[in-house]
């Protein structure tokens, strides 16, 4: 293929992966496939990259970062097989292209080429049904899903035994924590918050129920939200925000947990562990 020729290609490609159009950004990918040239990938990646940090590079900016990912898993050049073996964290929340293209994601499939992360961010990722391929990343350790709105389980998590930290914040089709269940390191070696915060459809805590090291909860504005019965057992827990859930099984003594009182409930010390002791006292009598 002529260089001319290469760069015109290259820019096409460019342009049409930057639409919020689908269709039009599948035309691009579909290009590209149909090209199958090294030289394409040369240009797209170029700039590209790992840090000493484990941290992906960027340069142009060009193409989103998520692109890099999915240029790089289906190359076989140099730069991208370094990028899939050496990439350790990746940040797709901060990855604004354009209209924030990361935003528009339906699948992060291609992600199951890079084993090695550790640390994962996509926040924002609003179209976003499933994680499932999370379940390639083994050695995954930190993971932020804040703001994935549409995202329906955890499913892609739920053997990620290293998993320290999650931020499930604003996942508002959440129903259940089922998934978490086995994950006895979440927290463990940090005193982060799990952030809850207006996972509008979540009904239960049951998944939690013996991640003991979780040292604070927000659950602000959970309003689905019914038992809390899954709290009763995380002895080392010393925060716990309740306010916005009008409709939990168990009521903390002293609070009404009606709309129209606008409470301010967020417990701790004694009032905490009173509390606990109530959830307690409710699943005996049952």
């Amino acid at each position: 293929m002529e260089p001319s020729e290469i760069e015109q290609n290259v820019n096409k490609i460019k342009e049409l992966l930057k639409s919020e159009d689908f269709d039009v950004v599948n035309t691009g990918l579909e290009l590209l496939q149909e090209l199958d040239a090294i030289e394409v990938y040369e240009e797209l990646l170029e700039g590209c990259g790992v840090n000493e940090e484990g941290e992906l590079v960027n340069e142009n900016q060009e193409i989103s970062d998520y692109m890099v990912c999915f240029f790089s898993s289906m190359s076989d050049l140099q730069t991208a097989k370094l990028i899939k073996t050496d990439l350790t964290k990746l940040d797709l929340d901060s990855s604004f292209f354009g209209s924030s293209s990361h935003m528009r994601l339906t699948n992060i499939d291609a992600l199951k080429y890079f084993p090695k992360i550790e640390s994962l961010q996509l926040g924002y990722c609003r179209l976003l049904t499933n994680i499932d391929v999370l379940s390639h990343l083994k050695n995954l350790k930190s993971l932020s899903l804040h703001n994935c709105h549409s995202l329906l389980n955890l499913n892609g998590i739920s053997t990620l035994y290293h998993l320290d930290y999650l931020d499930l914040a604003k996942c508002r089709s959440l129903r259940n924590l089922d998934a978490l269940q086995n994950l006895k390191n979440l927290f463990k070696n940090n005193d982060e918050t799990l952030y809850l915060t207006d996972c509008g459809s979540l009904e239960n805590l049951n998944g939690i129920s013996s991640l003991s090291h979780i040292k604070g909860i927000d659950l602000w504005n959970c309003k689905s939200l019914i038992s809390v019965d899954g709290l009763a057992n995380l002895t080392n827990l010393n925060y716990l925000n309740l306010e916005g859930c009008y409709n939990i099984n168990v009521i903390p003594d002293g609070y009404t947990m009606k709309e129209e009182d606008n409470e301010s409930v967020e417990l701790e010390a004694e009032e905490l562990k009173s509390y606990l002791q109530k959830i307690r006292d409710h699943i005996s009598s049952k």
